[in-house]
């Protein structure tokens, strides 16, 4: 579910310049998930940033969040008017190692690749 739309050429432009900042990246080394402004708005739902280089937020729950989308914006008004990729209602995540985004596992993996985003892990912190 996204929350702020784009026509089909933003998105493939989108896609394009997070794919290459995805590969720049991976030649420097491990990116953290502190590195992507992460952001707890309850005890179950956190955001970060797209690790693809994109603008975009992604969002991560480990239980069912009613009222989802517009408790985004409500908890974060700053980012009014830019994209923040929700999930299905009915998918939740296991976190492991409590609220430290330093050492959070996310099992199984997050897929934003239907928003033109990133499909991956969280492990350790690490984004993988």
């Amino acid at each position: 579910m996204i929350f702020a739309m784009r026509d089909s050429e933003s998105l493939h432009s989108t896609m394009a310049a997070a794919s290459a900042a995805w590969d720049k990246h991976h030649g420097k080394g491990i990116m953290k998930l502190t590195d992507l402004e992460p952001r707890w708005l309850t005890p179950d739902l956190f955001i970060f940033r797209s690790p693809t280089g994109c603008k975009d937020w992604l969002s991560c729950k480990r239980a069912p969040v009613p009222r989802q989308n517009k408790l985004f914006y409500e908890l974060c008004p700053d980012l009014i008017g830019q994209t923040i990729v929700g999930t299905k209602s009915e998918v939740c995540w296991t976190f492991e190692a409590g609220g430290d985004f330093s050492t959070l596992t996310v099992k199984p993996s997050i897929d934003a690749s239907a928003s033109g985003n990133w499909h991956g892990f969280i492990t350790n912190g690490e984004i993988v």
